[in-house]
């Protein structure tokens, strides 16, 4: 992605959500603008450092997702920019389209037909062999279960492996969602309730939890972990790195916040 983000702590430290600085034009879709002005090299550049840090603190494979674009050569590029990573740092990457990440301002009030750009984007890129996998944010300022569904139909017809920025603000049984897709994953979870987190262990999805994003947006609903492990799913953690809700390359702090809190 290729913006800062930084004026938007001044509405989270008077007080205002994640959810309301969304709504007030902030998130994801205030990075949108300069990532589509951005040249596959501007994004690496810009990249540079933060993933010089992260390999210092010895990851050797790392997931780069798109979903600051929002259209079709926006998204190819930061694909693009994803495997430029892999090549010239030398390190595993697995480059995941998250076209359904916002719905951009275009779109605005018409996130049915998001979805169906959405698709449109996915075949173009899977026929230019730039996704490994295909995520989704379903929430309340993101997409609804139907919307992902038809997404995930999409990805499942094409043979591609597929994640879920799940329970993150609201519980939307995206355990379930998961589970009946057969996702890798389901990323957050801080509202997943029982019949989600059963579902994760009966199929077998992982429980990727992020606390620096539990963190910084103030969010004060922590992931059940007792009954995840109770459960028996298997649980993994992540930096989350993104300039607006997780500034963080660090997964040394990731770990040190996952035992703390």
């Amino acid at each position: 992605m290729a913006h800062r983000r930084s004026q938007e702590w001044e509405l989270k430290l008077a007080g205002a959500s994640y959810e309301e600085v969304a709504k007030a034009g902030g998130g994801i879709v205030s990075t949108v603008k300069k990532t589509r002005l951005a040249s596959v090299d501007d994004l690496v550049e810009g990249g540079k450092k933060r993933i010089s840090s992260i390999l210092k603190e010895g990851v050797t494979s790392m997931e780069i997702k798109s979903g600051y674009g929002l259209e079709l050569e926006a998204e190819r590029k930061m694909l693009q920019a994803a495997a430029k990573v892999e090549k010239d740092f030398g390190v595993k990457v697995e480059k995941t389209f998250l076209g359904a990440h916002a719905v951009p301002i275009e779109f605005t009030g018409r996130s049915g037909e998001y979805i169906d750009s959405c698709i449109e984007m996915l075949e173009k890129l899977k026929e230019e062999g730039i996704v490994d996998c295909v995520d989704a944010f379903t929430e309340s300022i993101g997409f609804s279960v139907e919307e992902t569904e038809k997404l995930f139909d999409k990805a499942k017809s094409m043979g591609l492996k597929m994640r879920v920025h799940g329970d993150q603000l609201n519980n939307f049984g995206c355990g379930q969602l998961a589970k009946k897709y057969s996702c890798l994953s389901c990323d957050h979870c801080e509202y997943s309730g029982d019949e989600a987190i059963s579902a994760m262990a009966e199929g077998g999805q992982v429980a990727v939890l992020l606390p620096t994003a539990n963190y910084f947006i103030k969010e004060t609903k922590m992931p059940d972990v007792k009954a995840m492990r109770k459960k028996c799913v298997d649980i993994a953690i992540a930096t989350n790195c993104n300039p607006g809700s997780s500034p963080c390359c660090s997964i040394l702090l990731v770990m040190n916040m996952a035992c703390t809190r």
